[in-house]
Formats: structure tokens, sequence, C-alpha cells
């Protein structure tokens, strides 16, 4: 089993209280999940700056992702790592940008695999929640069943939507949404946000955030990757 479980027991700041209404003494289980992710050849300015002299690649990095349970019975996964097969996963414009830095990078299972393994049924995963947008935290949705919600955060569907092929430029997939109200494109999956938005016109898609972080190389528009164009994913 690739799940170690901890307990916590919250004790609401003020400003978080504002947000949420946290109990005193309400206490949650987390799990942590070894993703069997190991992210190799990632350039040091994605992470560090200053630059450091004499160190230009990062040693290996993992992504851990957690399942959260409530003791009212709901659960919550936040975060799904990066997904098994990567290259063939993500949209292509996350793909030409992870090869324009050298990424390789090895993935056993996904995230959802994992939790099966562990004897988690997925049907009683209430939402994943992604922190943020960047490759190596939105895994593969998909791989979760329709009623599993995906919560995100303000300003989503006017930065990511509509999604490739829409939007040819995007960086997550219409794929991964099923035509509901806004912020999403799917009819049962539903993401949440603090503060409905209007998705951006398919007519003029529009280039959102790199999915390295603001300190990625820019790319020329993207295109599909072939099979012998695409480099194979390395350990």
């Amino acid at each position: 089993m690739r799940l170690s479980s901890i307990l916590f027991i919250g004790a609401a700041a003020p400003a978080f209280a504002k947000l949420f209404k946290v109990p005193s003494g309400t206490v949650a289980k987390v799990s942590i999940i070894d993703t069997t992710v190991r992210v190799g050849g990632a350039a040091d300015f994605l992470f560090v700056t200053p630059k450091l002299e004499g160190f230009d690649v990062l040693p290996n990095l993992t992504s851990l992702s957690f399942l959260i349970e409530s003791p009212t019975g709901k659960k919550a996964v936040f975060d799904l790592a990066v997904p098994f097969d990567p290259l063939n996963s993500y949209a292509p414009a996350v793909v030409e940008q992870l090869q324009a830095v050298g990424f390789n990078a090895r993935v056993d299972k996904h995230v959802a695999d994992i939790l099966k393994d562990g004897g988690v049924n997925l049907k009683s995963i209430n939402s994943v929640i992604w922190s943020h947008y960047h490759y190596d935290h939105i895994g593969d949705i998909r791989t979760f069943p329709l009623t599993t919600e995906i919560v995100v955060g303000p300003g989503f569907s006017k930065a990511y939507l509509p999604g490739y092929p829409t939007n040819p430029n995007s960086t997550l997939r219409d794929s991964y949404f099923e035509s509901a109200p806004l912020p999403c494109s799917h009819p049962t999956r539903k993401a949440l946000t603090q503060h409905p938005e209007t998705a951006p016109s398919a007519k003029s898609p529009s280039k959102p955030p790199s999915a390295l972080g603001p300190s990625a190389p820019s790319t020329s528009s993207p295109t599909a990757p072939s099979t012998s164009s695409t480099p194979p994913v390395t350990p």
C-alpha cells in the first residue's frame, strides 16, 4: 500500500475561519499518497532564483497527493501529481513546454489506481482539489468517476478555459471536464470556484499561463505530438 495516514485536528485561525466553518477540535484523517512520480532533468531556473553557480539541473523530484477523509464520511483528494504516460496524457501545449526544458519522468501508476490498490472505492471520492494548474499537480482527472467534482480557485475559467482542442493553446484538455455550469464544460462533472466567471470565447483562443510556472521559457504555438516526434518518458 502506498498510503500513509495521519490525523489532523482542526483549530481554525481567524482568517481561515472566515472562509471555512471548521469547528474547533474537528478531526480529519489525511493520508499521504506515494504517487510513484520521479521527475528528472528539471532546470534550476524553474524553481530556484537567483541562480546558483554550478547548479543547473535539480536532483530527481517527486510530487505528492493527499487523501482527506472527513468524520462526516466525505473524501477529497488534494492534487493528482503527474499522470501515468504523461506525454500522451497532457495537452500539446504542456508537452511542448516540458520537452523544451528536457523533462523526463518515471510514473508507475495514476493516483486513481494507487487509491484503488489501497482499497479506496473511487466512487467515494467527492472532490479532487487542484491547488494550482502546473503539470505536476493536475494529473488526469479523467481517471475518476464523473461524480467526482473538481475544486478550483477564482479566475480559473478566465485563464484556462476553454481547453484543448477548442483552444489549441490551452494547457488543459476539454475532456477533463463534461459540459456543465461554468467553469467546466461536461454534464455531470462540476468544478467549484469562489467566484463564478465566464469562459473566454472559443472564437478568440487565449494563451493560458505556462504549465511549468512563471520562469518557464516561452514556446511557439503547439502542434499535437506524433509518436515519432515525442521522446519516451525515461526513468
